[in-house]
């Protein structure tokens, strides 16, 4: 069996679910991702989200991240506060013996034999999950958007690589209304604009929000008053709306060199795609 460790020590923006998700694709052996499924109405409790065919459960039951990651790769998707748990269930029912543990870094009790750390280039100036110390724990580092850094990002004594959040999709100028319920919702409005977009209103909801009627109807007016081309929102968000409104998800991936897949598969006992 062999755990990775996967986690960030940042409110957000750091790209750790297109990680997750890009990282599961890449192993050529059946994988499990296991997570806590924040602010899921089955938070706590164990879930089978997905068992790498189909999805049993929605974004509200189990929390926008892991059904993401469920969508968007073949693994088993599990949910639980006790990781070990959920380790028992993909070996017992699945077969598994690669696991990805997601926000490892808020879970210290289980032993990992690969851990990484995203965080922004800017840490810590923005507040940070954990002591800065953590670093110490990783051993890959991946600095996202890297451009003014802190001191501290210097000091830093694992091996670190870049990483660079892009969007899938580009705009041509459009006119929209934008929403979002993230971390860091600056980061996506930046995205947006930089991607072509230009966001006439940008609505911030909080963190894994949940969306509500009078949310939706709150966005849909908005943008008819405003006579916008459309309405984007994250993948993260659009999945837990689709189906009541009209909304165009922007995509992301987080891009990194090439060096660091090569080094990554240096230290697994088993094949990936580089």
């Amino acid at each position: 069996m062999f755990i990775v460790g996967v986690g960030n020590i940042t409110f957000g923006g750091t790209g750790k679910t297109p990680f997750v998700i890009e990282l599961a694709n890449r192993m050529k052996d059946r994988v499990c991702v296991i997570s806590r499924g924040y602010r899921g109405k089955r938070e706590g409790k164990l879930s089978i989200v997905s068992d790498g065919k189909e999805i049993f459960y929605s974004p509200e039951d189990v929390g926008d991240e892991p059904y993401l990651i469920a969508e968007k790769t073949g693994a088993v998707v599990i949910t639980s506060v006790r990781r070990e748990e959920a380790i028992q269930v993909g070996k017992d029912e699945f077969g598994i013996e690669i696991f990805i543990l997601d926000d490892a870094f808020q879970y210290r009790h289980l032993k990992k034999d690969l851990n990484i750390l995203l965080f922004n280039s800017d840490f810590p100036f923005f507040p940070p999950r954990d002591l800065p110390g953590y670093h110490r724990f990783a051993d890959m580092g991946i600095v996202v958007d890297r451009g003014k850094e802190s001191i501290l990002i210097n000091r830093i004594k694992i091996p670190l690589w870049r990483g660079r959040i892009i969007s899938q999709k580009r705009g041509a100028g459009e006119r929209v209304v934008a929403f979002c319920g993230i971390g860091r919702p600056d980061s996506f409005k930046k995205l947006l604009v930089a991607s072509g977009y230009n966001p006439v209103r940008f609505i911030v909801f909080r963190d894994h929000h949940i969306y509500s009627e009078r949310d939706i109807e709150r966005i849909k007016s908005i943008a008819l008053k405003l006579g916008v081309d459309r309405i984007v929102t994250t993948e993260k968000d659009c999945i837990k709306v689709r189906g009541r409104m009209e909304v165009e998800p922007v995509p992301i991936s987080l891009t990194l060199d090439r060096g660091f897949w090569n080094s990554l598969s240096t230290r697994l006992p088993f094949d990936i795609v580089i």
